[in-house]
């Protein structure tokens, strides 16, 4: 049976979420013949409306325009977060920072903007703005693969196979680890990592330190705990559900 029509540019679906992106650019009629002007491709990353959605009622749950760049965009539906994600030199990135009078200094003191983000949370639900921040990557070393937030964590992956957690209360970096895949508990101050292929690792959020490690035969393909911290659900690419016991783990 056919359900609504979904009306955008491109759609995604997160969970209960699915959020469209509409381009006012990509919306006019295409121009035509040999003689036709050039497009740039940043032309349609202006002018852009992102509306969310309910996936299971299709209810427009809020809306937001975007007259200067498009932001990158990530959504973790268990936590019902959003992050927004733009170049510190973009129009979009700069009206934010100098509306923000801690962001301005913060990037006053940053010796190189090159290759440095601007990060914004917002609620998945209401579209509401949680905290944002600056992340500094050293000349552009390294770029941003996946956002996650949870509570006042700001799990970052990128592009050298680290994990670089954040706190989105005061913006500075809490610490870094390797590994390509990570899973936070708010509830029990625990951060669960992948560091190699089959090979998890288990921190204390607050000091990074390493409380455990588990080993298993197959690559990981999905970490999750349990909503009060206590279990870890992992899932192997064989399709093998382990539930570990991670209690103990949490600083008491």
């Amino acid at each position: 049976v056919a359900g609504p029509k979904i009306e955008g540019d491109t759609s995604h679906q997160y969970g209960q979420y699915l959020f469209t992106i509409k381009s006012a650019k990509a919306a006019e009629k295409p121009p035509a013949g040999d003689n036709a002007p050039k497009i740039n491709p940043a032309e349609y990353r202006r002018n852009v409306v992102i509306e969310m959605f309910d996936a299971r009622t299709m209810k427009s749950l809020w809306s937001q325009s975007f007259p200067k760049e498009a932001p990158r965009v990530w959504i973790a539906p268990g936590n019902q977060t959003m992050a927004l994600l733009w170049s510190v030199t973009t129009d979009a990135a700069k009206g934010e920072i100098n509306a923000d009078p801690q962001l301005t200094q913060t990037l006053a003191r940053m010796k190189e903007k090159e290759g440095d983000y601007f990060l914004k949370i917002v609620d998945a639900q209401s579209g509401k703005e949680i905290g944002k921040l600056l992340i500094e990557t050293g000349k552009g070393s390294f770029r941003v693969s996946s956002i996650y937030a949870a509570g006042d964590s700001v799990i970052v992956a990128d592009t050298r196979n680290r994990v670089l957690v954040y706190s989105l209360k005061t913006g500075e970096q809490k610490g870094r680890v390797f590994g390509a895949y990570a899973t936070v508990s708010p509830a029990s101050k625990l951060l669960c990592v992948e560091n190699e292929s089959g090979k998890l690792a288990v921190y204390d959020l607050a000091t990074m330190e390493k409380r455990d490690e588990f080993i298993f035969t197959r690559p990981i393909s999905m970490l999750r705990f349990s909503q009060d911290g206590k279990r870890l659900f992992v899932l192997t690419v064989g399709q093998t559900v382990y539930i570990l016991d991670v209690s103990s783990l949490a600083k008491t």
